[in-house]
């Protein structure tokens, strides 16, 4: 049998699909003694209205071990449940383990209050909990999880036996930690929106205990509130991806306080705060994070790092945008005893006391690769400020930022104080002309670089600045290739477009594909302008300019049974076949096929060439190799 619990019936259908949930409510309420202040069906608005004999918990769903009962989930659907007050094991709903999965669907939680669990509390090993569609609002904790408290006994999020996917959690409170979940072991979110929840501790929509991971994708968290955390309390490996976070509150970490491996991909950041008393970090706070493809826009610190505050780990950012945000050490970020690396990014419209874009504190090894800075300011160090640090710039560009309120100030782009030690590769910074490989002389007014629209430093923060150079600009071609790692640049369109690397997060003439044509116009194919023996498209089709010296890189290299094989990244003109042949003779060659005649051991992209070794599957009799390349599939 299949345990199936339908609400949202007037009594008069003739089929279970005539039911309608949002007009005939159907309320499970915790009210035994009838004195609640409910609304009109019954529900309890606020855990404050609940008063007198109330039931501990609501509902409990824990299905005991019967062979014909556990063929299937428990499905709960079309439930409102209300009034749930004084328990420690879920206000309004309790799952158990059981025999058997739980299903809840298109159910609300609201007006409960719990020690654990306002609305809810699961307790799960390998049961598995679906939640959709379901509405969680203004239910409390006095201790975890205002909305939810959830326990998997699974590890890996990827394999989460505990998912939310479509649930709004709205005005959830707790004592301590998690004001909407607080959670223990694997989570996964989908698509679900957390606003105006709060905790008094930690983590103001949700919040993990040790060793619990979580994987997000696709959420909403605006206006929730906390001490720590005021959206997300991570205290290990967790992941968030196409999340949107606005207004949330936290004095230490506005919207996220992270321990460590935290990834964040493509996702906004807007007008969060950290508030004064805290540690600064006005949208994240973390030890080590991989953070890509994000925007943080008009974010506040009172204390460090107006966006990011990145502490004692290792951390890369990359393709990401900073504009007008606010903190009182590193406007958009404050790296303190931490290895960072920033890559592709772009800096605008931020300020700060000290580094109005970035601020090196106590840092062994950090480095800004391709990065862009405009419209800065702060008393130290307009856009980067560096003390007792060792930080790499490399393919940057700082223009039109101030320092102490002057655009013309010595260290308005860069301020290396005492104990600093900053190099400098192909990189152009105003008012510096600095020692090193491949830089242009900043102080020279013609070496401006020409960004498409500017602010003005003495207004930030601010917005509005695009940092895309225009044609002509001499930043244009003029960075090292070998500098940067990345495959594509802000706009995530081809990182190398020309004969070279701009300087800077983004890439002139990058709308389209490469293709020889469009490097070398000048060249014919067939030729060999270098005269290393190689015709120039296949110097440029194995990833070397044609009319460079010899370069080693582009060697195809056989060591046992292991074959190293470059080619051109991201080209339009460059097709790549692996083939064999056991005579040498015309005709005689066909396609390798993977298994068969070898296994991809890696595949490495570095600058405008693709590395990939290959382990040959040794035929019997030998046969023999070769890379070929075509301008057509």
């Amino acid at each position: 049998r299949t345990i199936r619990l339908y609400g949202g019936f007037a009594g008069t259908e003739t089929d279970r699909d005539d039911r309608a949930p949002a007009v005939n409510v159907t309320v499970l309420s915790g009210d035994l003694d009838q004195n609640d202040t409910v609304n009109p069906v019954g529900i309890a608005l606020d855990p404050a209205d609940l008063t007198g004999n109330n039931a501990y918990t609501v509902c409990k769903v824990q299905v005991p071990v019967n062979g014909a009962y556990n063929t299937e989930p428990v499905l709960l659907t079309g439930f409102t449940i209300t009034g749930g007050l004084g328990g420690s094991s879920g206000g309004g709903l309790n799952v158990g383990g059981g025999a058997c999965d739980t299903d809840l669907v298109s159910c609300r939680i609201r007006g409960n209050s719990s020690a654990f669990g306002g609305g809810l509390l699961a307790n799960l090993n390998s049961r598995e909990l679906r939640v959709e569609n379901v509405i969680v609002r203004d239910n409390h904790a006095t201790t975890d999880g205002g909305g939810m408290n959830l326990t998997s006994g699974v590890s890996d999020p990827a394999l989460a036996n505990i998912r939310l996917t479509g649930v709004t959690f709205l005005g959830n409170t707790s004592d301590d930690d998690g004001g909407a979940i607080a959670h223990i072991g694997a989570l996964e979110l989908g698509d679900c929106t957390l606003n105006e929840n709060s905790a008094v501790d930690g983590g103001g929509a949700l919040s993990s205990g040790f060793g619990a991971r979580v994987r997000i994708e696709g959420c909403t968290f605006n206006t929730n509130t906390a001490a720590v955390g005021g959206a997300l309390e991570l205290r290990s490996d967790s992941e968030v991806t196409g999340s949107f976070f606005d207004g949330n509150t936290a004095g230490h970490g506005g919207v996220i306080w992270a321990e460590n491996g935290l990834v964040v991909d493509d996702c906004s950041f807007t007008g969060n705060e950290g508030t004064a008393g805290g540690i600064g970090g006005g949208a994240i706070t973390v030890t080590s994070a991989t953070i890509t493809r994000s925007s943080f826009v008009s974010n506040l610190s009172a204390s460090s790092g107006g966006a990011l505050r990145l502490v004692t780990g290792s951390s890369r950012i990359e393709n990401c945008l900073f504009e007008g945000n606010d903190g009182s050490s590193g406007g958009a970020a404050h790296v303190v005893f931490a290895s960072v690396d920033f890559v592709n990014c772009a800096f605008g419209g931020n300020t700060a006391g000290n580094g109005g874009a970035v601020r090196f504190d106590n840092v062994t090894t950090s480095s800004l690769v391709n990065c862009s800075f405009q419209g800065n300011s702060s008393l130290l160090g307009g856009a980067v400020s560096v003390a007792s640090s060792s930080v790499d710039l490399a393919n940057t560009v700082a223009w039109s930022n101030a320092e102490n309120g002057s655009t013309t100030a010595l260290r308005a782009s860069v301020h290396e104080g005492t104990g600093s030690t900053v190099t400098y590769t192909h990189c152009l910074l105003e008012n510096l002309n600095p020692a090193g490989t491949g830089n242009l002389d900043g102080t020279n007014p013609a070496n401006d670089p020409d960004f498409t629209t500017t602010t003005n430093p003495l207004s930030a923060p601010a917005t509005g600045a695009d940092l895309r150079l225009q044609a002509g600009s001499p930043a244009i071609d003029q960075g090292l290739n070998s500098e940067n790692d990345s495959t594509l640049e802000l706009d995530g369109l081809f990182r190398f477009a020309g004969t070279a690397i701009d300087l800077g997060a983004y890439e002139f003439g990058s709308g389209t594909v490469a293709t020889f044509a469009s490097l070398y116009p000048a060249l014919s194919p067939e030729d060999d302008e270098n005269g290393n023996g190689l015709s120039n498209y296949l110097d440029y089709a194995l990833g070397t300019d044609p009319t460079g010296p010899f370069d080693p890189s582009g060697r195809v290299l056989l060591q046992g049974n292991t074959l190293t094989l470059p080619s051109r990244a991201g080209a339009g003109d460059v097709f790549v076949t692996w083939q064999k042949s056991s005579t040498l003779q015309a005709g005689s060659w066909s396609g390798m096929v993977e298994g068969v005649d070898y296994t991809v051991t890696s595949v490495n992209t570095v600058g405008v060439q693709t590395i990939t070794v290959i382990e040959l599957i040794a035929p019997t009799p030998p046969i023999f190799f070769r890379q070929s390349f075509s301008t057509t599939p």
